[in-house]
C-alpha cells in the first residue's frame, strides 16, 4: 500500500467513510505519515498522496472533479470478507496501533481463533480441523501423476511453488505466504489483463466484495453479469454503493450456474448460501431447495452477448458442472478465467487438467489467498492476452 510516499492524506466526503481507513494506511503503508483529512481533494500539499476512502469513490474517480485531480489512490475495502486485508488487519492483536513490518503468529492469533480455521500451538500455526489441509493433502498423496501433470503445465515458478505448498506444505508455511501477500494482492484479480469495456461473467456473488474492483479495473465501462441465486439481496453496503453508481453495468441474474438450464435441488446452509459442493453427497444433511439454473452457454446465448472477456467462478463446488456447460463460450470467445479449485480435494487437479487438455494456447497460473485449502484460484489466460505476453 502506497509504497514509499512521504505522506498521505484522506478524503472521506461524499458517502460513507471506510472504517479505520487512517489506521489501515498508517499500519501498513511502508513509510508514509498521515498528513490529515481533506474536505476538498484539491487541498493536497506537495509531497502528499491523496487516498479516497469512501463508498462513493466512483463519483470522484469517474466524475468531472476526478479528472481535475490527476493521480490519486482509492481504498477499496473487501468489507466483511475474512481473507481480505481490511478484515485481517482489524482482527490483529495490536489493532489499531501503528506497526510496520511482518505480521507474527501471536499478533494474528485473534484472527485465527475468530474464524476457527487455525490456532497457534508451540509457536506455529496449525489446523483447527481436518478439513483445513489434511483431507486435501491425504487425498493428493494418492494422485501424484495427475498432480505432476498439472504442475508441469503451470506457466510460472510462482504457480508451481504455490501449488506445491497447498498440496504438501504446512499451514504455518501457508500462513506466512498469506501474510506476505494479503496487503498486496486481491483474490480473482491477479494475472488477468484488464481493459475498458470488458464483459465479465461473475459467477458467485453473495456479499459482492469483488464488484467495486470489477468496476474500477474496467474503468467504469465494463458490463458485469452477476450470476447467483441470491441476486443482489446479500450485497454489503460498500458493494451496494457501487451498484447504485453503475446500475446499468452491474446486472443481476438470480440463477444457479449448472451444466444445463432447468431446475436443480441444491443444499442450502443456515445462512441461505447455496452449497452446491454437497449435491449428491449431502454429508451434513442440509436442506435441499429447488433453484432455477442456467448454463453459461445458454445465458450467453439468451443475452445475445457478442464478447465475453472474463469468467470468474466461485460457486461453492459447482465449478465442474459449470465448465461442462460453457464449452461453446470458451471456443467462441476465448475468455480469461478465474476459477476456484478448492471446494473438493479432487478439484485441485481435475479442474486444471480438464482445462489444460481442452484449451489451446492458454497460460495457467495458480494463486492462493488463505492459509488452508480455501481460496485457491486457477487463472487461465489466452496467450495473446497475457501480461506480459506469454511466449508461444
Amino acid at each position: 500500500m502506497l509504497g514509499s510516499v512521504e505522506a498521505f492524506s484522506l478524503f472521506e466526503a461524499g458517502g460513507t467513510p471506510i472504517p479505520n481507513a487512517r489506521e489501515l494506511l498508517e499500519r501498513f503503508s511502508s513509510a508514509g505519515r498521515f498528513a490529515g483529512y481533506r474536505e476538498d481533494p484539491r487541498q493536497v500539499e506537495p509531497g502528499e498522496r491523496l487516498v479516497v476512502a469512501t463508498d462513493r469513490w466512483a463519483d470522484l474517480v469517474f466524475g468531472e472533479q476526478g479528472a481535475e485531480l490527476g493521480d490519486f489512490d482509492v481504498l477499496l475495502t473487501p468489507e466483511d470478507y475474512p481473507w481480505g486485508y481490511a478484515e485481517f488487519a482489524r482482527n490483529l492483536a495490536g489493532w489499531p496501533a501503528v506497526l510496520r513490518g511482518p505480521v507474527g503468529r501471536h499478533e494474528a492469533e485473534p484472527h485465527l481463533s475468530r474464524y476457527g480455521k487455525a490456532l497457534v500451538r508451540d509457536g506455529e500455526v496449525v489446523p483447527a480441523d481436518k478439513d483445513a489441509v489434511a483431507l486435501l493433502q491425504q487425498t493428493a498423496a494418492r494422485h501424484t501423476p495427475e498432480i505432476e501433470f498439472v504442475a508441469s503445465r503451470l506457466h510460472d515458478e510462482a504457480s508451481r511453488r504455490t501449488y506445491a505448498r497447498i498440496l504438501s506444505g504446512t499451514m504455518d508455511r501457508m500462513f506466512h505466504h498469506y501474510c506476505e501477500r494479503v496487503f498486496a494482492a486481491v483474490q480473482y484479480f491477479e494475472c488477468v489483463r484488464w481493459e475498458p469495456g470488458m464483459v465479465v461473467l461473475n459467477g458467485g456473488v453473495q456479499e459482492g466484495f469483488e464488484i467495486p474492483y470489477l468496476m474500477a479495473l474496467t474503468e467504469g465501462s465494463g458490463t458485469v453479469l452477476c450470476i447467483d441465486p441470491s441476486g443482489f439481496s446479500r450485497l454489503s453496503a460498500f458493494a451496494r454503493a457501487t451498484l447504485d453508481r453503475f446500475p446499468a453495468r452491474l446486472l443481476a441474474y438470480p440463477y444457479a450456474i449448472w451444466s444445463e438450464s432447468g431446475s436443480q435441488r441444491l443444499p442450502v446452509a443456515e445462512n441461505g448460501a447455496v452449497l452446491s459442493q454437497y449435491k449428491d453427497r449431502n454429508v451434513h444433511a442440509l436442506e435441499e431447495v429447488a433453484f432455477e439454473c442456467r448454463s453459461i452457454d445458454d445465458l450467453v446465448e439468451e443475452q445475445g452477448l457478442d464478447r465475453v472477456d472474463l469468467i470468474k467462478l466461485d460457486i461453492e463446488g459447482a465449478e465442474p458442472a459449470a465448465l461442462q456447460g460453457m464449452s461453446r463460450t470458451l471456443q467462441t470467445f476465448r475468455p480469461q478465467l478465474a476459477i476456484s479449485i478448492y471446494h473438493w480435494p479432487e478439484h485441485m487437479w481435475k479442474l486444471p487438467a480438464r482445462l489444460m487438455t481442452s484449451l489451446s494456447d492458454y497460460a495457467f497460473f495458480v494463486r492462493h489467498y488463505a492459509y488452508g485449502r480455501w481460496e485457491c484460484i486457477l487463472y487461465a489466460i489466452p496467450l495473446e492476452r497475457c501480461v506480459p505476453a506469454a511466449p508461444a
